[in-house]
């Protein structure tokens, strides 16, 4: 290229102070430059920055071609020493001179000097390139730090060499943190913590590993020296207090009470000693003994005795530590040294005879008819005796005695002592003074030592590293502290005409909390339902916490949403579980049913994979109609937990996201463990956006006050702070698919310590997926025997086949369906190719996408080729092939001998599409070319979605998951990536394992959003948010300025601030 172009040029005179020298280089060829008449004329030009030049041309002034003959042109480099000297001896007339220019000296100026008396150029031309380490058109940009010394000049692009990176010409992959140098040929030293190193020179930059000068690392920890550039001390628990250099393992062993290989963690439960070698006592409570002296820490089991643990308890004590006594009312002096049991005299029962025993109604009946009739009998003897002695006085006159006694005056005529009949007339509670107190009653609720409650509150952003410190152990000790309410009574729901509305007898309404319906004798309505006021965190009553209806009660399930013009449902049951009627179905399936005076008709039903969602309306003869939307999770079962807390976070999500002035109804089966939790989460979660704190010990104690048994059982608390942690893991991050590229910006733009907000949104998003309860494998494959790892989750499928394969596939949920994607890995031998077609058949899997193999790898097989392929019995046909650019496209027919180990619903065959994806691009354009394609034939052949990489879960994961967002932003316009993406990594955290496919991930879905016509209308507004709004009325002014104006939380911070001004202000805020 001409790189003279309007450069610095200049001359010894200007002709009639007009023909000035920048004439020359202006491109224009009818201009020119001119000197003066005058003995040596001079035309010099000066270049902003080095070039290699290649030619000069120099174009003459037509009609004077003898102007430039015998003309001298020099170039010099920056130092003015000469590069080119060029004499015209030829002294021909040209209309353009060419000059060929050394090419290998960068030079920075030339000349060009004239015998004659002028020097006149219509254009001077000078075409080269840029120096080493320069590019641009004027060479002023250097090369990119990933190839400092060579690139391509008119782009920048590297050449052959990367300095850091291992993709030339690109540059663009990073060394992999164990390489660096020249395309990332050299390993990083061992000497260098984390195997990490400087890209480019090869330091150690995150420090030394056992050494004590970083960068270098050449010299050694001393004795008492290990870790990160020697700065920490080995434990003083070491025998010798000398440990290793990077591990800091202790030579010799631990201390007594401390446990290998770094001496700073005690004894685990039942062990103690040196090293923790001794086992605890057996008779230790719960295993625990001191983990230096091997004493009982927590005392003994049952029906042994203090200090030792190893005499029994005497005979009249029992229990633990022998601290209780055998009843009095055994027959013998003695009792079972576990559990207190005993014979029981007469008159009581129970396994340790403190129950007297009662009599029932018709026992006391039968008692009193006795007795009457014995005191009856008794009257008329003492009347007849009486007769006789009056008689008999009579007849003697002499024998005076004026004083009588009928004998009656002790004598109580049962008949006349009737039971006493209350009629209970409770006051009707009101939402707006249900907390008020009658004075004359002592309070119902809990009260909580200061000290105690202070314990338990925490910061949000300290929830993370408090969660990893606690165990099942800690939850279960904690939850056994959380005290039931005092000073409370049942007495309405306990009642004769009451309790056969109650489904299980212990669990019932206080008489405080308890809902009032309205009572209509003519319809024979009365006023109970088992059913509570629930406060939220602010002491509204934000809830109703009831038990699944009965075929008893189920009219009055619906009279009190009706009569509470209810507008949220949300259900914690399946209607039967384990052959149990948990639940009588109060809405239809389609149309209309009548319950009691009231019909409900069924609007819609949404059918997700962990839950459904109803919308439903009521109707009542002379009344307007009212609607409200039911949340239906079928996800929790009714012993235990829900395998993921993900699915129910996203349901609280939905509920809290729909504006409500009325209660929410919370209902499982018996309306208090399932139902407690969520309560407990919702409550959590207001609290946690409104001070940044949280106290799940408080929460539930509070919902005690308001109901019995609120949060069941310790694995449902444990449950309740893994859900907490998940939910405001992805609090806030909610976003519509209109702000969708906005936020996008934000996240990859803006930086809090260092990092973007989109990488710590992921380190978080990481930090709460749970590792402690589930093995995950390496890798996912159907093929795997039983000696092999499995997943423990509700999303594994496993099933025998004569071929002795176990399936071991990863199920991944879907938008609607729990098990849409399967993710497994390459097979390696014919015997596993086999064991995937038949699989593929069995499952009705009726598309696989696949990623090209290294057809040459030891490590796997092919199974498919471009014609028929026969395995043992199976056979898969090839029907067509198409080829594009990103992939191949197959028709395929598989046909299956049919035996015995094929599931029942298996045809023996299958029509599949298989797709073999040639690369795997993370560039946004690229990745949704293969997502296109891939939910096209998805959406022509429905079924199920097997994905096969190499490890079964790194490049199938990506696309799984971006399907599954995908499908979210379609049916719903608003989506949450952390939520979706912490969904699917709970279940194996390697799926989306690095912040390269979390980010490819979110460009990807805003390229979608972007390049569909689907959000061009600005008007479009979350479904789920129109309803509500339609339920409960226009939203008031200050809700649309909520809704409006988005929460920024500063995550150093507790306090909540809005900025309407910022553009940039977005649902993020991460306060972990």
């Amino acid at each position: 290229r001409n790189v003279a172009y309007k450069q610095r040029a200049s001359q010894s005179s200007n002709y009639n102070s007009i023909y000035f020298a920048n004439l020359s280089v202006d491109g224009d060829y009818n201009t020119f430059s001119h000197t003066e008449s005058e003995e040596r004329p001079r035309f010099s030009l000066t270049f902003n920055t080095n070039y290699l030049v290649t030619r000069f041309l120099l174009y003459n002034r037509a009609g004077f071609l003898e102007r430039l003959r015998g003309f001298r042109l020099q170039s010099f480099d920056t130092n003015s020493i000469v590069v080119d000297n060029h004499k015209d001896i030829l002294k021909q007339s040209q209309s353009v001179y060419v000059v060929i220019g050394n090419a290998s000296v960068p030079i920075s100026s030339l000349s060009v000097n004239e015998t004659s008396p002028y020097v006149t150029l219509m254009e001077m031309e000078t075409y080269g390139e840029c120096p080493p380490g320069k590019w641009s058109l004027p060479c002023t940009r250097n090369c990119s730090d990933s190839c400092p010394t060579s690139c391509h000049r008119d782009d920048g692009e590297c050449n052959t060499v990367c300095a850091g990176f291992c993709n030339p010409p690109e540059c663009t992959k990073e060394c992999e943190k164990e390489n660096w140098g020249i395309n990332c040929n050299n390993n990083c030293s061992t000497k260098c913590f984390n195997l990490s190193c400087d890209s480019r020179s090869g330091k150690c930059d995150q420090g030394c590993l056992g050494y004590s000068d970083p960068p270098l690392c050449t010299k050694d920890c001393l004795e008492q020296n290990w870790g990160i550039n020697c700065s920490r001390n080995c434990s003083d628990k070491c025998l010798n207090n000398t440990c290793t250099a990077a591990e800091g393992a202790c030579y010799g062993g631990c201390k007594s009470g401390y446990q290998l290989p770094d001496c700073t963690k005690v004894c685990s439960d039942g062990h103690w000693g040196i090293n923790c070698s001794k086992t605890c006592n057996t008779n230790c409570y719960d295993n625990i003994c001191h983990p230096v002296t091997g004493s009982c820490s927590l005392g003994c089991i049952e029906g042994y005795q203090l200090p030792n643990c190893t005499l029994p308890c005497d005979n009249m004590n029992y229990g633990r530590n022998c601290s209780l006594n055998c009843s009095i009312h055994c027959t013998t002096e003695e009792c079972n040294a576990t559990d207190g049991s005993c014979s029981c005299m007469e008159g009581f029962e129970g396994s340790t005879c403190q129950q007297r025993i009662e009599f029932s109604d018709s026992s006391r009946d039968s008692v009193g008819v006795i007795i009457g009739s014995v005191v009856a009998a008794l009257v008329v003897i003492i009347i007849i005796f009486s007769i006789v002695i009056i008689w008999r006085r009579k007849r003697t006159p002499n024998y005076k005695n004026e004083f009588q006694d009928n004998g009656h005056h002790n004598i109580v005529v049962l008949d006349n002592l009737k039971d006493e009949q209350y009629t209970l007339t409770p006051k009707k509670i009101r939402i707006s003074d249900l907390n008020e107190v009658d004075k004359e009653q002592s309070n119902p609720y809990i009260e909580v030592p200061d000290d105690f409650a202070a314990d338990t509150m925490m910061a949000v952003k300290s929830l993370n590293t408090y969660m990893k410190s606690k165990d099942a152990e800690f939850y279960k000790k904690q939850f056994e502290r959380i005290p039931q309410a005092g000073n409370v009574t049942q007495d309405i729901g306990l009642s004769k005409e009451n309790k056969h509305k109650n489904r299980y007898k212990n669990i019932c309404p206080y008489d405080h909390s308890r809902v009032h319906l309205e009572i209509n004798a003519d319809q024979n309505e009365l006023d109970y339902i088992n059913a509570s006021y629930i406060r939220g965190f602010n002491d509204e009553v934000n809830f109703i916490a009831t038990q699944g209806p009965q075929k008893s009660t189920i009219s009055d399930f619906i009279r009190m949403l009706w009569e509470q013009r209810i507008d949220i449902v949300v259900m914690l049951t399946d209607l039967v579980e384990e052959t149990k009627v948990k639940c009588e179905k109060y809405w239809p399936d389609s149309g209309k049913i009548r319950i009691g005076h009231i019909k409900v008709n069924l609007g819609s039903t949404q059918v997700f994979a962990d839950y459904t969602i109803r919308k439903l309306e009521l109707f009542k003869k002379g009344e307007a109609s009212h609607s409200f939307t039911q949340f239906h999770f079928t996800s929790w079962p009714d012993k235990g937990v829900p395998s993921t807390q993900w699915s129910l976070v996203d349901v609280e999500q939905r509920v809290a996201s729909i504006p409500t002035k009325r209660p929410i109804v919370v209902h499982c089966s018996a309306g208090v463990g399932r139902t407690g939790t969520f309560i407990a989460l919702y409550n959590i979660m207001r609290q946690a956006e409104e001070t940044g704190l949280v106290d799940f010990f408080k929460t539930v104690t509070k919902l005690r006050e308001d109901r019995t048994f609120m949060v069941q059982t310790s694995s449902q608390y444990e449950f309740l702070h893994k859900t907490a942690q998940v939910t405001i893991a992805c609090m806030k991050t909610t976003v519509h698919a209109h702000d969708f590229s906005d936020r996008l910006n934000v996240l990859e733009r803006q930086h809090i310590l260092g990092s973007t907000l989109l990488e710590t949104e992921f380190n978080s998003l990481c930090a709460v997926i749970d590792r402690s309860e589930q093995n995950f494998p390496n890798e996912f494959n159907v093929y795997e025997n039983e000696s092999k790892n499995k997943i423990d989750s509700d999303y594994e499928l496993e099933h025998d086949t004569k071929t002795n394969a176990k399936n071991n596939s990863l199920f991944l949920p879907g938008y609607k369906q729990k098990d849409q994607y399967i993710l497994t890995k390459i097979p390696s031998t014919s015997e596993e190719a086999l064991t995937l077609w038949k699989f593929v058949v069995d499952y009705c899997i009726s598309l696989i996408v696949a990623f090209e193999i290294d057809i040459d790898s030891q490590k796997t097989f092919q199974y498919l080729e471009d014609k028929d392929v026969v395995f043992s019995s199976t056979e898969v046909q090839l029907k067509s092939i198409k080829k594009t650019k990103f992939m191949i496209e197959r028709s395929l027919n598989v046909q299956c001998q049919k035996s015995a180990n094929f599931l029942p619903s298996s045809k023996g065959h299958a029509e599949v599409t298989h797709l073999t994806c040639l690369s795997f691009d993370l560039e946004p354009k690229t990745v949704m070319e293969l997502t296109k394609r891939l939910r096209q034939c998805f959406s022509q052949t429905g079924g199920k979605v097997l994905y096969i990489c190499s490890d079964g879960f790194s490049q199938s994961g990506f696309l799984a998951v971006l399907s599954l967002l995908l499908d979210r932003v379609d049916n719903e316009s608003c989506l949450s990536i952390p939520l979706i993406v912490g969904t699917v990594k709970s279940l194996q955290p390697k799926i989306i394992p690095n912040i390269e496919q979390y980010q490819a991930i979110y460009r990807a879905v805003s390229r979608y959003i972007d390049t569909s016509s689907q959000y061009s209308n600005t008007n479009y507004q979350n479904v789920d948010q129109i309803s509500s709004i339609q339920n409960t009325g226009q939203a008031n002014d200050e809700q649309k300025r909520k809704s409006q104006v988005q929460p920024v939380i500063d995550i150093t911070t507790t306090e909540t601030t809005t900025d309407p001004q910022n553009k940039d202000t977005f649902l993020y805020a991460n306060v972990m």
